[in-house]
């Protein structure tokens, strides 16, 4: 099958010149499927094995049974099957010497489709018998088709699964993109993406077939605006980002795969002959496991990137209380070469290194448990029936030292508010709400003889409220949308954590919900709803602890 052209190719092999003619006589101007035929004639079963070892795409074979001798066209059946490897082909065997080649054994024995007794066959059998045949080879064809091109698209999707940098990724599909598609098929990968969070910007083509290889931008960054002098490929992909939609032609097809709302890629496709609705559904699939692909790529990306800030920042916060203990030794050292120790100054200098070695402990503890929880996937805790306040009391108590700075707490908790939940994971988020009100709280100039924090734990309806409330610097309403963003950095926040984006990953694993309200000046208030466990004992509403205390 001629893609070009649209053509069924027919051989006919016999020996007779009179039936070479009348057979393409007969075929002559048939139209099968909506395509015509071409149809080359050849006189012994030698010729036609030197023909087929160089040309291919044979729809239907007719062959003679008795040519250069008497079992000729039988042998030539068998090559064809047997040694050339031509499944597809459909082959229609015509003899005028059945006793020869009688058709029970051959249609048994032999690879063939067909049987015709020339001295009994008419035009219309002939007819009949290459039309059936056509149409069996189309349905073969496709089938083969398919099959091919789905194991190319498991094969790319192996490759493209192992693909850690954008340029890597897109010159695999491009490698694969011919032999998936077919028949002389070319393209390119373009990808259109913004840093602003607001929207797409502008296209990049970052990889293409060698015969396009022009089109690919050689500006360093993705997304950037290309040097080169735009085509028609290249404005037929930026139409497909501007209307957010895939667009075809009789040869060309840009289909968009959606990344994200602020990023796209465009896989655009070019085949002379055309698109049938097998190659849609083909194209259809590859661009699929490029956008599943593409999805891992960019979640890589971003723990990558995510593992990345996590470091810069811990050394960063690690770089002061290093260079504080580097100091003390140094003194240290310097007293003990002069002979000059006085434990007055020496102790004290002992106790703030221990104390600065027990923050940093702590704050990689911290930091380890955080990344750990965003690093997952799916977090998946273990249901635990948990009392809420006992675990926001004990977390107080062993973190005395931590809220020590912070002058006095306002802790007003109920009995009996239990929830099914993690309590390691829980005690790390609500240690992290009060690092940030610690913080927030720092940053206040105000003076008050009024509670600054104040963390309260009640029942509400089938759910369980824990805040945390702080008289701190508040959040400006432009920032509060971003802080659960994984290192984002305000003017009331500006640690550049993990612990407000863990706090939201493990509450939503919960089952429940956070949420922050703030007014710059005035405080800010994190609340975590939770659902209410099965209740145990009686229902009593008491404010167990409800005082003003130090915790220093």
């Amino acid at each position: 099958m001629t893609s070009a052209k649209k053509m069924w190719k027919i051989l006919v092999v016999d020996d007779d010149p009179d039936v070479l003619t009348n057979t393409k006589f007969t075929l002559m101007g048939l139209k099968v499927l909506g395509r015509e035929l071409v149809i080359t004639t050849i006189q012994s079963a030698a010729a036609a094995v030197e023909l087929l070892g160089k040309e291919d795409g044979f729809a239907v074979i007719l062959v003679d049974v008795v040519m250069e001798s008497p079992h000729a066209g039988l042998a030539l059946v068998s090559t064809i099957r047997d040694v050339m490897k031509m499944q597809m082909t459909r082959i229609i065997l015509r003899t005028g010497y059945p006793g020869n080649a009688p058709a029970m054994d051959v249609v048994i024995k032999l690879g063939i489709d067909d049987y015709i007794h020339k001295q009994s066959a008419d035009r219309e059998r002939l007819i009949t018998a290459v039309v059936t045949a056509i149409r069996a080879y189309k349905q073969i064809w496709r089938l083969e088709r398919m099959k091919a091109a789905m194991e190319m698209i498991v094969e790319c999707s192996n490759q493209l699964l192992g693909a850690e940098e954008v340029g890597v990724f897109a010159n695999i599909c491009m490698r694969y993109l011919p032999g998936i598609m077919g028949e002389g098929s070319s393209g390119a990968l373009a990808y259109s993406g913004s840093s602003s969070g607001v929207e797409i910007g502008p296209l990049k083509v970052i990889a293409a077939t060698c015969e396009h290889s022009g089109l690919v931008d050689q500006t360093s960054n993705v997304g950037g605006l290309s040097t080169k002098q735009s085509s028609a490929p290249k404005e037929m992909m930026l139409k497909v980002i501007m209307t957010n939609t895939s667009i075809k032609t009789a040869t060309q097809w840009a289909i968009r795969i959606v990344i994200s709302p602020t990023e796209a890629a465009v896989l655009w496709i070019k085949k002379p002959g055309g698109f049938d609705d097998l190659d849609e559904r083909i194209g259809n699939y590859f661009s699929s496991t490029v956008k599943v692909c593409l999805d891992r790529l960019g979640m890589l990306r971003k723990r990558l990137d995510a593992a990345m800030v996590t470091m810069g920042i811990l050394a960063h916060e690690f770089r002061t209380p290093l260079a504080t203990l580097s100091m003390s030794i140094d003194f240290i050292r310097e007293a003990i070469n002069s002979n000059k120790i006085h434990s007055n100054r020496i102790l004290p200098l002992l106790k703030n290194s221990e104390q600065t070695i027990s923050r940093m402990n702590s704050h990689i503890d911290s930091t380890i448990k955080n990344v750990g929880i965003l690093l997952k996937e799916q977090l998946q805790l273990p249901p635990d029936r948990q009392d809420l306040g006992a675990i926001v009391r004990e977390t107080l108590e062993i973190n005395k030292l931590l809220f020590s700075k912070t002058g006095e707490l306002l802790v007003s908790i109920e009995n009996d508010c239990w929830v099914e939940t993690d309590k390691a994971t829980l005690e790390q988020v609500f240690l992290n709400l009060m690092s940030n009100a610690v913080k927030a709280q720092a940053l206040s100039k105000k003076t008050s003889s009024k509670p600054q924090i104040e963390i309260t734990v009640r029942k509400q309806g089938e759910q369980v409220s824990l805040k945390v409330t702080d008289q701190g610097v508040g959040i400006p309403p432009d920032q509060i949308g971003h802080i659960f963003q994984p290192f984002y950095s305000s003017s009331a926040m500006p640690s550049h954590g993990l612990g407000l984006t863990m706090a939201k990953k493990a509450v939503n694993a919960m089952g429940g919900s956070i949420s922050c309200s703030s007014t710059v000046g005035v405080g800010t208030t994190f609340e975590i709803l939770l659902p209410r466990a099965a209740q145990a004992g009686k229902k009593n509403l008491q404010k167990c602890v409800t005082d003003t205390a130090n915790l220093c």
